[in-house]
């Protein structure tokens, strides 16, 4: 008979169907985390660092820009010769220090259609600025009149620079603030969810363990009842004893 009920199965499907769930559970959650993980790489990595890397760009490039005047100043001071060419040699390096900025950005730029373009766009602009820079040292050591006026043109020139790199800039930090919030967005859904699917498992869980449950007294009971059915009961004990009274009489 009770071989009949298949217990083993039936008591282990309710703990076979909680593994199932935490295994499901767990994959879900690891889903979940290397995302956030991705998530984060590109917040904190990825855009942050093109933000401070733009941002470096127009700062080097300002600096480098008031070192030309302070150059002119310098030659039209009539300071040595000596101190006017350690100015020069640092505006160069300075200025190679950001030619080599916009080559790491455009590096990390380079998939990204829409923040190469505006990198590539301010390079050649940088470049355009470079040239009436030297035209300007040049003209410098020689009349200082004739510099200042070329270096109008390379006011204009510079002013484009910072055109582009504004606008660079605020492009990255645009990105960086709607990858922030798609983050924070993510792990709002996965407060929200994470708590429903285990309400859900926990109830999916219970709800098997009460129909099994019901199932099994169901066929205890109906076993029973055929049993009962099977077995004699104890009323023909009496016959008998009927039977004697009878013929006493």
């Amino acid at each position: 008979m009770v071989s009949s009920l298949r217990l083993g199965s039936r008591l282990l499907l309710a703990p076979a169907l909680v593994l199932v769930l935490m295994f499901l559970v767990c994959c879900t959650l690891y889903q979940v985390v290397a995302h956030q993980g991705e998530a984060l790489d590109t917040v904190v990595q990825q855009r942050a660092a093109q933000t401070r890397s733009a941002a470096e760009l127009a700062a080097n490039a300002r600096q480098a820009h008031a070192e030309v005047y302070q150059l002119i100043t310098w030659i039209g001071a009539s300071f040595s010769q000596a101190r006017t060419d350690t100015l020069v040699r640092g505006i160069h390096r300075r200025h190679a220090a950001v030619a080599r900025s916009f080559t790491a950005l455009a590096r990390q730029t380079g998939n990204m259609k829409a923040e190469g373009s505006l990198v590539h766009q301010t390079e050649t602009a940088y470049r355009a600025y470079l040239a009436t820079v030297r035209d300007v040292i040049d003209l410098a050591r020689n009349d200082q009149s004739i510099s200042a006026n070329a270096m109008t043109r390379s006011e204009r020139a510079f002013d484009t620079v910072l055109l582009r790199l504004d606008a660079l800039t605020r492009v990255e930090q645009l990105l960086g603030e709607r990858a922030a919030a798609r983050a924070a967005d993510d792990c709002n859904t996965i407060a929200i969810l994470l708590p429903v699917a285990l309400m859900v498992a926990l109830a999916l869980v219970v709800g098997v363990t009460l129909a099994v449950r019901r199932t099994l007294q169901e066929e205890i009971a109906a076993l029973l009842s055929a049993e009962t059915t099977r077995t004699p009961g104890p009323a023909w004990r009496g016959r008998p004893r009927l039977r004697l009274v009878a013929s006493r009489s």
